[in-house]
């Protein structure tokens, strides 16, 4: 069975999270029945990682405004995706600039982050359409 817990916020977005989250799987890996992912609001960053075999954290900020709040989701839900149909085995190998930085344009071209780019914005349209809102 699949699971989502959300930590932090308040409960409006605490709502909207569960929401966002769930729309985004039912589009992703809707017959993955086995996963457990649990999202942290509050953190200054946006990310995703494994833990275990199906299991997830996902941090969001909280602070952002709502569509990029809700493409943030999106694009770490891609990633879980990644994760469940092994498509995120290619790592994240990246020249390190020398002042300790990895070059911006080898990240966004790496192909799991061109697709979680490509399916934030499809995710979001699709939830503007179901919901009859533009964010």
């Amino acid at each position: 069975m699949g699971y989502i817990t959300v930590i932090g916020g308040g409960k409006n977005q605490k709502d909207l999270t569960l929401e966002a989250a769930s729309f985004a799987i039912n589009k992703l890996f809707p017959k993955a029945r086995t996963y457990d992912i649990t999202i942290k609001l509050g953190s200054d960053t946006n990310d995703c990682f494994e833990y275990d075999e199906r299991t997830y954290k996902i941090n969001i900020n909280k602070k952002q405004k709502i569509d990029d709040f809700l493409t943030a989701i999106f694009h770490e839900i891609t990633h879980v995706k990644q994760y469940i149909y092994d498509n995120l085995t290619d790592t994240y190998n990246f020249k390190v600039h020398e002042n300790g930085m990895i070059l911006y344009e080898e990240y966004i071209n790496h192909p799991a982050e061109k697709e979680a780019y490509k399916m934030q914005e499809v995710l979001l349209t699709e939830w503007e359409t179901k919901y009859g809102i533009t964010v």
